[in-house]
């Protein structure tokens, strides 16, 4: 995995360009934790990168790691929105 931040034309770009062999952990249930303040970003943001053959998949992954969070914006945008 290589990761990077630069500057876009309106914002700070997070970039981050995953292997073959990346890919191979993510498919194998194996999620990648991205630490963005390793990128020089002051926020305390991590990146959660990981795979699933379904967004359905996708969901489970997240509420069956993460537990029942307090969601801010996600899985349905209409869900979100006040």
């Amino acid at each position: 995995m290589i990761k990077y931040t630069m500057h876009g034309d309106r914002s700070l770009i997070v970039g981050l360009g995953l292997s073959r062999g990346n890919m191979k952990k993510l498919m194998e249930g194996k999620p990648i934790l991205v630490n963005l303040q390793d990128l020089g970003v002051t926020d305390p943001i991590e990146i959660f990168i990981h795979f699933g053959e379904t967004e359905q998949a996708l969901k489970d992954e997240v509420i069956g790691i993460f537990g029942v969070l307090k969601l801010i914006y996600g899985f349905d945008e209409k869900e979100n929105q006040s």
